[in-house]
């Protein structure tokens, strides 16, 4: 089976316009059926039905009127793709192409072709598109410009027939996908040929590639496949996906073999390396999954050096998931490797400490994993986690907030061996240690996940213990119009407001430069002072009016007491919790009294866990236990 020479095509016009969108070889009329029909009996023919466009261009003359192309133009003999034709204003250059669309074949099914040269491979045999026809589409672009370009479109269906010898090379060139589809069925004879053919030619595009290699293994192409891995790294494609990591590994372990292959996907590795970092640690794992060893390290030690040059030039790392696949498999690596240096986890360890708190806090919670995979694993990530507590301090949090991670970075410490430190503890200490904050965020959504928490009573204990003392030091807000902790939007754009709501005074008018019309003060107080609770969630509370008075027009700002109920509501809120945070303490203590005792007093019995307590009491949430002490019996 050879591709063959383009054949040539014949396009014959039809009497009637048909819908392209419902037209068929059994729609069609008088004349038209008579010629389908004769062309159809012809043995060695494929007929094909479809709509013909013509689109002449040019540029756009002084009305709209004056642009009609001479009769040369619209005649159906092959025309040049640039001519000069004579139109009112003077010469102008125009520009004629031809194209097809909306395909259908004579068993009525649509039949695509892409990319088709009519006006270089087509002859037109029966005359097309009447003289002085007026177009049946009309774009301008540039309109406004005095290079603007008109297009007509002229609109004609046809029947358009080739050669059945050269098929093959329609489909090959015109129509890949229709042939992939058929060899992924398994109906077509020899497909073999056929992807032979196709990678010949040039214009495989990336997914025809990948189609054409997810077949090869099922043919035992293995020439065939290491052509298409070759191709890949010439057309700068790479490893485009994680399903196409998954295929080449597939390849390279059950058809070609490492040796022979190395080369190729050496060459893939280089073309997009940081943007396909996530897909080459994919490949690496699937190597280490299939028991390629030579090739996953090949692949994993490009991938770790290509990730350790992106952050020493960007100084981050741009993909997390890229990030957390390429630690992975550093520590298999580690493992199976005897040849290479086992430092990749003080490497990695001289950027985690360079990374912003809230990124070393995902990291630690995504490679949760590896501390039970190996010895090597365990030790990269307890050097994680020793850094992470060790380093925390409350104060940075107001730049990195992991408050809504730090339960599940809790958790994590929790699984670690406790010897020769325990990593809970010092977090744990860390995060309880007195700060210039008013509120420990971080302590209180902790203790506020006690009953998600399997924590020992002196853990417990210590949490409860720094929460009621933060708590106990809260005084009732007293009313005033300052509102320090103002964060207004746009604050360096209007400091004269930020100043008076910092300030005692209780109104102000401002005459601001932005706002030249009664509508643009309304649209600034709406966004300013529009909603209240949004106010109160900035950092104030004030009401505002526009003002005209003659040509001047002012924004009126009165403060409001919101803000100061707001603060009171909290104030009140932050009670209740301290009352109830009391009742649990005192609930420990009655729980558990021989072991506060011998902490107390020095012991190293080990601590029960908070889970365990429940056991031991009816109640099955001691957030809910109203304590009562015990009344004194009579004698």
């Amino acid at each position: 089976m050879t591709e063959g020479k383009p054949p040539k095509i014949m396009i014959f016009g039809l009497d009637h316009n048909y819908d392209p969108d419902c037209h068929s070889f059994s729609t069609l009329l008088d004349q038209d059926r008579q010629m389908a029909l004769l062309l159809g009996s012809i043995p060695f023919v494929h007929v094909h039905l479809a709509r013909l466009t013509r689109k002449v261009t040019g540029l756009l003359c002084s009305s709209l009127e004056k642009f009609e192309c001479d009769d040369d133009v619209m005649e159906c003999d092959p025309i040049s793709s640039k001519t000069l034709i004579s139109s009112a204003t003077g010469l102008k250059e125009m520009r004629v192409t031809h194209s097809a669309s909306h395909w259908i074949g004579v068993d009525n099914c649509a039949a695509q072709f892409h990319n088709l040269d009519i006006d270089t491979q087509a002859q037109f045999v029966k005359p097309l598109f009447e003289n002085n026809r007026k177009p049946d589409e009309v774009e301008i672009h540039n309109q406004d410009s005095k290079d603007a370009i008109i297009s007509h479109y002229f609109y004609q269906s046809a029947l358009i027939l080739w050669p059945k010898n050269g098929s093959f090379y329609m489909d090959i060139h015109h129509r890949p996908d229709y042939l992939l589809d058929q060899m992924e069925r398994g109906v077509l004879p020899n497909p073999l040929a056929i992807v032979r053919a196709m990678i010949s030619q040039s214009n495989c595009t990336e997914l025809i590639i990948y189609r054409l290699l997810n077949i090869c293994p099922s043919l035992g192409a293995k020439t065939e496949a290491l052509q298409l891995l070759k191709l890949m790294a010439d057309k700068s494609i790479g490893v485009p996906s994680e399903d196409a990591a998954v295929l080449i590994s597939e390849i390279e372990c059950n058809l070609i073999g490492w040796p022979d292959c190395e080369d190729a996907i050496n060459k893939l590795l280089t073309c997009k390396p940081y943007q396909q970092l996530c897909h080459f640690a994919t490949l690496a794992k699937q190597l280490f999954f299939r028991n390629c060893i030579s090739g996953f390290l090949s692949v994993a030690n490009q991938t770790w050096n290509f990730l350790m040059e992106q952050f020493r030039t960007t100084g981050n790392f741009n993909n997390h998931n890229a990030l957390i696949s390429c630690i992975q498999m550093s520590v298999c690596i580690e493992e199976q490797s005897k040849l290479v240096n086992p430092s990749k986890s003080e490497q990695f360890l001289s950027c985690f400490v360079k990374l912003p708190l809230i990124e070393q806090c995902h990291i630690i919670i995504d490679l949760k994993d590896i501390y039970h995979k190996n010895a090597t694993g365990q030790h990269f990530y307890l050097s994680l986690c020793r850094f992470v507590a060790v380093t925390f301090n409350t104060s940075s949090c107001k730049k990195s907030n992991i408050t809504d991670c730090v339960v599940d970075l809790l958790r994590c410490f929790l699984v670690l061996d406790r010897h020769p430190v325990n990593i809970a503890d010092i977090f744990i200490e860390n995060v309880c240690r007195p700060n210039s904050c008013e509120n420990n965020h971080l302590l209180e959504k902790l203790v506020a996940s006690l009953h998600n928490l399997n924590l020992n009573t002196r853990m417990t204990n210590q949490l409860l213990d720094s929460r009621i003392a933060e708590l106990s030091l809260l005084r009732k807000p007293e009313f005033t119009w300052s509102m320090k902790d103002v964060r207004f939007p746009d604050a360096d754009k209007y400091p004269q407001i930020v100043e008076f709501l910092e300030s005692a005074k209780k109104g102000a008018t401002f005459k601001l430069d932005s706002i030249g019309s009664i509508q643009q003060a309304k649209d600034f107080i709406v966004y300013y002072f529009g909603v209240m609770e949004e106010c109160v969630e900035r950092g104030y509370s004030a009401m505002a009016e526009p003002l005209k008075k003659g040509k001047t027009i002012s924004c009126v700002i009165v403060k409001t007491r919101h803000l100061h109920m707001a603060l009171v509501q909290q104030f009140e809120a932050k009670m209740e919790e301290l009352k109830r945070l009391e009742r649990l303490r005192a609930f420990y203590e009655t729980s558990h009294p021989s072991y506060v005792e011998s902490e107390l007093g020095g012991s190293t019995s080990q601590p029960q866990s908070l889970g365990a307590s429940y056991g031991k009491t009816k109640a099955a949430n001691p957030l809910r236990i109203k304590f009562k002490t015990p009344k004194k019996k009579k004698k």
